[in-house]
C-alpha cells in the first residue's frame, strides 16, 4: 500500500472511530424504563428519575 493510500485509510478510520469513542465515554446513555425494579445487579440503587448507566452496573464510576 503506498503511503498516501494508507493515510486516506487511517483518516478514514478515524473519522469511524471518533463518534463511537465518544458514545461510549458518554456519561448517561440509558433509558427509562418504567418500574425498573430500583436495584442493578450488583445491588446500587438505579434512579426512576435520571437517565440511567448502560449496563447492569449502575454505582459509581470506577478507577
Amino acid at each position: 500500500m503506498t503511503p498516501s493510500r494508507t493515510r486516506t485509510v487511517l483518516a478514514a478510520a478515524a473519522a469511524l472511530a471518533l463518534p463511537l469513542l465518544a458514545t461510549a465515554l458518554a456519561p448517561a446513555a440509558g433509558t427509562l424504563i418504567a418500574d425498573n425494579g430500583g436495584r442493578d445487579w450488583f445491588g446500587n440503587t438505579v434512579s426512576a428519575t435520571a437517565t440511567p448507566n448502560i449496563g447492569a452496573y449502575a454505582g459509581a464510576g470506577l478507577k
